[in-house]
């Protein structure tokens, strides 16, 4: 059994690092700068499932011209992608039928109703959107001027729109980094996300407890990461975790005051699983050779989300190797303290970091 192997692995890893001394990790809580000084940056917040919502029906095509000459970033993907009006072989009149279609669509209406009675305005820890000014979402505000902070060339979103799209899109970016957040993903345990599809995976229960107002400013902070962080160019497994433990490290510092359990899509009995079995965990990816496997599909089965991780216990989560990623990066930065998040980009291969950060897991 996989449980079987993964035991036997955490033993012969045991007896294997018996003489090392595995000194307690110190908290992951994050020494701040202080940024009170700086600006916080301006963007502009739309509401365009409102507006979207708010079109005379009777005349679609007006109305869809017009919200291209409103939106026009914004509107050249989600007419191409989301509600494919402009995919270059619909006539006007498809054009209507389409947009018509998806506005009178039953769990549409339903989507569109759920997120305007959930989000009148985001909630107030992340500020009021009702006027349209420039800094109506204040948390956002302060987590892209932290983001400023660690990334000083990153481009920042200077409009951010909210959207529904029958859960086709959680959020995407568009024109120079600019943020599209999906509603339909936020809607919270009010919403039986398993009535839509039983089968769908992103109907999962490991999925949709985050969809909900807790995980959005994180949802929206991850887009920029992927980026501004991407994936590594080589192909193994220890640079993939390496990846996204430096994506989960910048994380932590622009939300300090995030709970884990959102930073880490995980459960808290899942991350105390995590506490409890760091050595097991490295030793199991350690023993099997997954640390230097370049099967990606093997490597999806450890870095994306998913009901458990591989080989481990029932109880393990689903990116408990992303968990570990971020473990090593902590080390490698509190051991070369005078590196910036710069510093450490720079350095693409993940076993360079493992081998000079002096990893050693707790067990």
């Amino acid at each position: 059994m996989q449980i079987d192997r993964f035991l036997l692995a955490i033993t012969s890893f045991a007896l294997l690092v018996s003489t090392l001394c595995f000194s307690c990790r110190q908290d992951l809580e994050p020494e701040l700068p202080d940024l009170s000084a700086e600006p916080l940056p301006e963007f502009e917040l739309i509401r365009f499932e409102q507006d979207l919502f708010s079109v005379d029906t009777t005349q679609l095509g007006e109305s869809i011209q017009s919200l291209e000459e409103r939106y026009p970033g914004f509107t050249d993907v989600f007419f191409r992608f989301v509600i494919p009006l402009r995919r270059g072989d619909f006539s006007p009149e498809e054009q209507v039928a389409i947009m018509q279609a998806f506005i009178q669509y039953p769990l549409i209406q339903e989507i569109y109703i759920r997120a305007s009675e959930k989000y009148p305005s985001l909630p107030n820890e992340l500020g009021q959107i009702d006027s349209r000014g420039p800094k109506e979402w204040p948390a956002l505000a302060e987590a892209l001027r932290s983001y400023a902070h660690y990334l000083p060339d990153a481009r920042l979103p200077d409009t951010v729109v909210t959207y529904i799209s029958q859960f086709e899109y959680a959020g995407f970016l568009f024109s120079d980094n600019d943020l599209a957040i999906g509603l339909d993903f936020f809607l919270g345990p009010d919403f039986d996300y398993r009535s839509v599809s039983v089968d769908e995976v992103i109907f999962s229960d490991y999925l949709t407890r985050t969809y909900n107002a807790d995980h959005m400013l994180a949802s929206a902070i991850r887009l920029l990461l992927e980026e501004d962080v991407p994936p590594p160019r080589a192909g193994r497994l220890i640079d993939h975790i390496i990846n996204n433990g430096k994506r989960l490290y910048l994380l932590n510092r622009v939300l300090p005051n995030t709970p884990d359990s959102v930073l880490l899509r995980m459960t808290p009995e899942q991350i105390q699983w995590c506490d409890d079995s760091e050595a097991q965990i490295y030793a199991w990816l350690a023993s099997e050779d997954l640390l230097y496997t370049t099967d990606q599909r093997e490597i999806r089965r450890y870095v994306e989300p998913a009901p458990t991780s591989r080989g481990m216990p029932e109880e393990s989560p689903g990116e408990a190797a992303n968990w570990l990623g971020w473990q090593i990066v902590e080390t490698y930065m509190r051991r070369y303290g005078d590196k910036s998040f710069q510093d450490l980009l720079a350095i693409d291969d993940g076993q360079t970091i493992l081998a000079r950060s002096g990893y050693k897991p707790r067990g």
